[in-house]
């Protein structure tokens, strides 16, 4: 039974299979929940067995049971909200966690604290919402400075609401910090909480996971009590993420239930989480994520290794060049180089970001080597054209795969093959054109883009308030008969969704045709060869931009072949 503290491992994973096996009567074909309300009472079932499970466990695998605990009773309140006995099972766990965890505070109420961050995560999206309802879109029937002027004010719009959720977040982010130092007492070294991914590029959403590490001050490891250190920081994590789980907009997935994966035959679709909004939450415990402080804790036969991220600079460091770490689904040593300080002692944060520089701005053939591959497969990944070629055939579109990802992640590029190490794209472009890498006229046109790119993303996951990529409907009937086209348009308008491909695409193939790329430093190549445009500026005038005519295809839902 679920309450029983003696089952033996073989008999409690039997246990949650079973239970997995039962919520199959529950869910559709595409493995959504058919009534979430009946499902809750299985979800809340394997939350007690896991928490029960997890007095068995050695020290990283009662971790892991915790935090699934956590995640699966709160699914079972948001599905039944009224259920008096769920809400109670959530209330004593939180409070067995503090004890297990060896708290200094053991009456904190995470759930409040939880609500304290959701109050502020409402403000953070009703200011964005208003302010984003304030930006214009840019009509044809305007002359080519007004067009520029309105280009800029549209991109100075967008670097102010991307730094007003960024300073939020990170804001919410320090609260919960502080309350986690609080509830376990005074930390037993100096650290620093060290954002990463979108906070630290200054492009995150109000629904956007938090990537993070921890970072401890050199010389701990060398001491007798860092393993007291470790667990210190292990379970500091372990809390922090159970007040995110609280916000109730972590999907169960995130969190990587293997009876889930392991009831599942060939063919079958797995259980996906579509009842919960998903919003704030931290990176998954999936083998592909794990972009947290506790790191990647599960080995897999392929991937036969573990990670850990609450370590020293120095340890830190080693994950930029080590091979095993290289790749887990992504990259550490690529999520390392670009990270922003969100809490706790910002030299420990400067130790670690002048040595990341230091790295990055070195000729080791390695790094330039990676750097090259990394660009090249996201040239074949995130091709824009064959993206938008897909939409003639496709119900649904990814916004992050076909619009964000397509400009940022070559604008990034750049950037490093240039040693630069400014955290935002936008940042990036005004320290390639300070560097005089770039014209003015080329920075405004790549800024355009990563402007596009963020107001997409951003009013997609502000409409539906939730961290969800796609645009279009399940099913497609006729040819040209879907919402992608009409969604991509009406978001930020024709005329600027025309002009983000045309960018890109040249961009793009810019990228891929030049043999040198360790050479990529010269105006006159970028003006000429990406953006069609005369390197000769003494007329002053602004060219239009061609646009291949299968994009424009797959742009628009009417036939016509349309240019910029």
């Amino acid at each position: 039974m679920a309450g029983s503290s003696h089952v033996a491992d073989s008999s409690w994973e039997q246990e949650l299979n079973k239970m997995a096996e039962q919520l199959k009567i529950f869910l559709h074909k595409n493995g959504k929940e058919k009534d979430p309300e009946k499902s809750a009472s299985i979800f809340h079932q394997m939350g007690l067995l896991y928490k029960d499970q997890s007095k068995q466990d050695d020290s990283i695998t009662k971790k892991l049971s915790l935090i699934r605990s956590a995640a699966l009773l709160n699914a079972a309140v948001t599905r039944q909200p009224g259920n008096e006995q769920f809400k109670q099972s959530l209330k004593d766990f939180c409070s067995d966690l503090l004890k297990t965890a060896g708290a200094k505070i053991l009456d904190a109420d995470l759930l409040k604290i939880a609500q304290e961050v959701k109050e502020m995560a409402e403000n953070m999206r009703k200011q964005t919402n208003e302010s984003l309802q304030r930006i214009k879109t840019i009509p044809y029937d305007v002359t080519i400075d007004e067009q520029k002027e309105l280009e800029a004010k549209k991109i100075a719009n967008i670097k102010t609401i991307q730094a007003q959720i960024t300073e939020n977040y990170k804001n919410m982010m320090k609260f919960v910090s502080k309350e986690c130092e609080k509830i376990m007492g005074n930390s037993p070294c100096k650290y620093s909480i060290t954002g990463m991914g979108s906070l630290a590029r200054c492009e995150i959403t109000p629904y956007s996971d938090f990537e993070h590490i921890i970072l401890l001050e050199e010389g701990g490891q060398e001491k007798d009590n860092y393993p007291e250190v470790l667990e210190y920081f292990r379970w500091f994590s372990v809390i922090f993420q159970t007040i995110i789980i609280n916000l109730q907009e972590t999907i169960i997935p995130s969190v990587a239930i293997p009876s889930f994966n392991q009831v599942t035959k060939p063919g079958e679709k797995e259980f996906f989480d579509a009842f919960t909004k998903r919003g704030i939450s931290f990176d998954g415990l999936m083998p592909h994520a794990c972009k947290l402080p506790l790191g990647r804790m599960e080995k897999t036969e392929r991937k036969p290794w573990t990670t850990e991220l609450i370590k020293p600079v120095t340890e830190m460091l080693t994950y930029l060049d080590k091979v095993e770490d290289l790749k887990n689904g992504y990259r550490i040593s690529d999520v390392l180089m670009n990270t922003c300080q969100v809490y706790g002692d910002e030299q420990i944060y400067q130790q670690f970001s002048e040595s990341v520089r230091n790295v990055l701005q070195s000729d080791q053939p390695s790094h330039h080597e990676r750097l090259l591959q990394q660009l090249n497969e996201d040239l074949t990944n995130f091709h824009a054209l064959n993206s938008l070629n897909a939409l003639g055939i496709d119900s649904k579109c990814n916004i992050k795969r076909l619009v964000y990802r397509t400009s940022t992640l070559f604008i990034s590029a750049l950037g490093r093959l240039n040693s630069i190490d400014d955290g935002s794209s936008f940042a990036i472009i005004d320290q390639l054109n300070n560097n005089n890498i770039i014209d003015d006229e080329t920075a405004h046109l790549l800024s355009y883009a990563v402007a596009v790119s963020c107001q997409v993303r951003l009013k997609v996951y502000m409409e539906k308030e939730s961290q969800d990529d796609y645009v279009g409907e399940e099913q497609l009937y006729y040819a040209f008969d879907n919402k992608v086209y009409a969604n991509l348009i009406d978001t930020v308008g024709e005329r600027s969704m025309v002009d983000y491909f045309a960018i890109v695409y040249n961009l793009q193939d810019f990228l891929r045709n030049e043999d040198d790329l360790s050479n990529f430093s010269c105006v006159d190549a970028i003006c000429c060869f990406v953006f069609n445009i005369p390197c000769n500026y003494k007329d002053k005038k602004r060219l239009n931009i061609s646009i291949p005519d299968t994009i424009c295809l797959a742009i628009y839902e009417r036939r016509e072949n349309k240019t910029v």
